[in-house]
């Protein structure tokens, strides 16, 4: 899991006198951390569909195509292959709809009582880095079923390699 800074630190830090030119840079970086992240989260988004797709065309085969279930040994394998790939998708199909964006909203575009710019931006500043918290923790969930989704995946594989080296050998 990233490490994060403290959000309300940083607001008790914003609170006080700071440079003006400072705020931007941070703002700036604040703009570019949350479009990186939320890049990421959109290619493992990609990769998740590709491995959902792929576990379940392996599940389909395996349970409705198979030819070696004439052999005690090759059924078992295919059967622990067929299980693997189906967690496999499980934890694919889950990271997909794991949602919860914290994304600005009107009210933190427009939060009232705020009456000059430095203020707001400050405010907005705060804003961008608890939605970058959000986003960067959703990444990591998802991050971590893909790698689950797809270790799934790949000893499905294998276990159908072994299944199709035993057959062809017996």
């Amino acid at each position: 899991m990233p490490e994060f800074v403290d959000v309300d630190h940083i607001e008790t830090m914003l609170s006080g006198s700071i440079d003006s030119a400072l705020i931007e840079e941070y703002y700036h970086f604040g703009t570019f951390l949350l479009s990186e992240v939320q890049a990421t989260t959109s290619a493992i988004d990609s990769k998740l569909l590709a491995t959902l797709g792929l576990a379940g065309g392996l599940l389909v085969s395996l349970l409705f195509g198979s030819t070696l279930g004439h052999f005690a040994v090759s059924r078992l394998l295919v059967s622990l292959a067929a299980a693997s790939v189906l967690f496999g998708l499980s934890f694919a199909a889950w990271a997909l709809w794991a949602r919860g964006w914290r994304v600005p909203s009107e009210q933190d575009w427009f939060l009232e009582g705020l009456r000059d710019a430095e203020t707001l931006k400050k405010y907005h500043l705060v804003s961008l880095l608890a939605s970058h918290h959000q986003h960067a923790k959703l990444a990591e969930l998802k991050g971590m079923l893909l790698r689950r989704a797809q270790f799934c995946v790949v000893v499905s594989v294998g276990l159908v390699a072994i299944a199709l080296i035993i057959a062809s050998v017996s």
